[in-house]
């Protein structure tokens, strides 16, 4: 089973989010606080970390940076999302980009979250009907 650390200070989102994302086969630590996540990644292995751009108190994109300068190769490899309500400013993009990080918009449908995070750990179709019948 996958692991994957969800940071997002919007608890209902959140919680939805776990959900959905459990009832595909992930394990799923959700947190609210960003420097708690940065602790959490620290000190336990996920396969994706999931962070919506606005995280607090620590911002998201420095945390993501911190993670690419990391001197601990599983965090510098680390496969990250960010997540936003809306489209983010075109510095932003080539930031992520940059640092090879996933970008969606945060409130598209459980089945598109599945096809994005199935691109980036490499999931096919066959998971998806295993865990949906």
């Amino acid at each position: 089973m996958q692991k994957i650390l969800l940071c997002d200070s919007d608890t209902a989102l959140l919680k939805i989010m776990q959900v959905s994302l459990r009832w595909y086969g992930f394990d799923v630590t959700g947190l609210e606080s960003s420097d708690v996540a940065a602790e959490q990644l620290r000190v336990s292995a996920y396969d994706l970390f999931i962070c919506d751009h606005l995280s607090k108190p620590v911002n998201a994109y420095f945390l993501c940076e911190r993670l690419r300068c990391s001197d601990k190769p599983q965090l510098r490899n680390m496969k990250i999302l960010m997540t936003a309500c809306a489209n983010v400013e075109l510095e932003d993009y080539k930031f992520l980009r940059r640092m090879n990080i996933y970008f969606m918009s945060k409130l598209q449908s459980p089945e598109k979250w599945f096809e994005k995070i199935g691109s980036i750990l490499h999931i096919g179709a066959k998971h998806i009907e295993s865990v949906t019948v």
